[in-house]
């Protein structure tokens, strides 16, 4: 997609989010040479965090669209009609407010289908072009966004709230020289794919069942996600792209004003320490790849959580020069149950008996043990690498913030922990077994600065790279309007 300022230069693309009103948009159709009776073209009108399509249109219409005011256009050319680019700007005589992203007048979109996003700015009409180089002519749709009466019914709320698109290149795996034990490990870079009120581990088919969660990797993660469904997806919002199509989400993160903030940062180690010590160079095969579709919970309530000096899930102040002034670490089990085929358990569901009720309980976390090579209990012997998120947040560790999931106030975080969904490409996961065993650092390349990984789906630059927000970017862009629960009686734990 090209996107140009009306002399020709490329457009800035990054800017603030900001909360907008609930709007209506009015569309005429104006002539300026017609593609054909009428436009030759429709204007797809769609929310722009969920992707649900408020309306289609062809001529003059009044479209309701969200509360937090933000829509996106797709346009695309009727049967029988070309079109070779769209140019979407600001009407004549509109407000010098009326701008598209970030002080941009106008942009050109010269690839189908046609896409643009609109954000809220008072008085202004947004006249949308399409043009047909070859016949040389064009039509025009010209549309307002108004603020509507009051008491005028909005949309259907959004089940989730996007902020990335997510990228469906695929990126390689940089693996380093062996090394160091205290130096390995495989660092995944992530960023905010979305929010939501879905939990597919802990509560599996039942969309807005759990409190507010952010999740990042897999873009298509919701309450009904499965192995297969993790597996088909094409978007991801980590720089690995599609040889990560795993899902790693957590509890959202509430400042004392009742805001949702967005982590400066969040990265994904993969790293193998053994109780008690361990050479640089592990035997092979003392580590095992992360089978697909293992899901874990980062949490108290798992086998040998007190055993580590350090506890596995921390939140810890950090210096106040940086943005990221608040660290919350999750670590997740390295240990895995077993069926009778010695194969590893997937999901606590499928324990035996009354374990089949208890979450986690396919897991354990590392302990010393005497003569234990891996550190893991013979009831869960299969060793996976560690898997470790460090979320970043520019928030005052001693103020009143607190956690989806905390139920108490007075004490900031409490109830951390975190969930992840394995989805990964078996060669790449090979690579991160061997990065742990041979003590080998490795990352994926840093290649997302051209993909959806940096960018909302509407071109506005979000993260000035793949770890770290840009310096505008608005860290509290839903305000106070997301909650703790969707619904009354929702389930605030896991």
């Amino acid at each position: 997609m090209t996107r140009t300022d009306t002399d020709g230069r490329p457009a800035r693309v990054g800017g603030r989010v900001r909360r907008a009103a609930c709007l209506t948009a009015a569309l005429s159709a104006l002539t300026g040479g017609a593609l054909a009776a009428g436009p030759g073209f429709t204007v797809q009108v769609y929310e722009r965090d969920s992707g649900r399509v408020l309306r289609t249109l062809d001529g003059p219409a009044d479209v309701s669209v969200p509360g937090d005011g933000r829509v996106k256009l797709r346009v695309e050319p009727k049967a029988g009609n070309r079109v070779d680019r769209v140019l979407v700007g600001a009407a004549p005589g509109s407000d010098p407010t009326c701008l598209l992203g970030s002080r941009v007048a106008a942009r050109h979109d010269t690839t189908v289908p046609f896409q643009f996003g609109l954000r809220e700015a008072p008085d202004c009409r947004w006249t949308v072009t399409a043009y047909d180089d070859r016949a040389r002519t064009k039509a025009s749709l010209t549309m307002r966004l108004l603020r509507p009466a009051p008491g005028q019914p909005a949309p259907d709320a959004k089940r989730r709230y996007d902020l990335v698109a997510g990228t469906t290149a695929r990126v390689a795996l940089d693996v380093g020289p062996k090394g160091r034990r205290s130096e390995h490990g495989v660092r995944v870079f992530c960023t905010v794919s979305h929010l939501s009120y879905d939990d597919p581990i802990i509560h599996p088919g039942r969309p807005d069942a759990a409190h507010l969660h952010v999740f990042f990797g897999n873009t298509s993660t919701n309450a009904h996600s499965a192995t297969a469904s993790l597996k088909r997806a094409t978007r991801s919002s980590c720089e690995a792209g599609q040889a990560v199509r795993s899902a790693y989400w957590m509890p959202a993160l509430f400042d004392s004003r009742d805001q949702v903030v967005l982590p400066e940062r969040f990265v994904t180690y993969y790293k193998t320490f053994v109780p008690g010590g361990a050479a640089d160079q592990l035997p092979r095969g003392l580590v095992k790849p992360i089978p697909d579709g293992l899901e874990m919970l980062a949490s108290e309530d798992t086998l040998n959580y007190g055993a580590s000096r350090v506890p596995p899930i921390r939140s810890e102040p950090l210096s106040r020069d940086s943005r990221g002034r608040l660290r919350l670490t999750m670590n997740f089990p390295q240990c895995v149950a077993v069926d009778g085929g010695g194969r590893p358990v997937l999901s606590h569901r499928d324990m035996p008996g009354a374990k089949a009720d208890v979450v986690n309980s396919h897991l354990a976390y590392t302990a010393y043990i005497p003569g234990s090579k891996t550190g893991c209990p013979q009831s869960h012997p299969y060793r996976i690498p560690g898997v470790t998120y460090n979320a970043y947040y520019d928030v005052d560790p001693n103020s009143r913030w607190h956690l989806a999931s905390d139920t108490d106030r007075s004490r900031p975080g409490h109830s951390l922990h975190a969930d992840y969904f394995a989805a990964w490409d078996a060669g790449d996961m090979a690579q991160v077994v061997r990065c742990n065993e041979e003590g080998r650092s490795c990352r994926f390349q840093d290649g997302a600065t051209e993909h959806g990984v940096l960018h909302r789906a509407d071109g506005e630059r979000v993260y000035l790279n793949s770890a770290v927000l840009l310096g505008d970017q608005d860290r509290t862009p839903w305000g106070d309007h997301l909650k703790k629960m969707r619904h009354q009686g929702g389930h605030v734990g896991h």
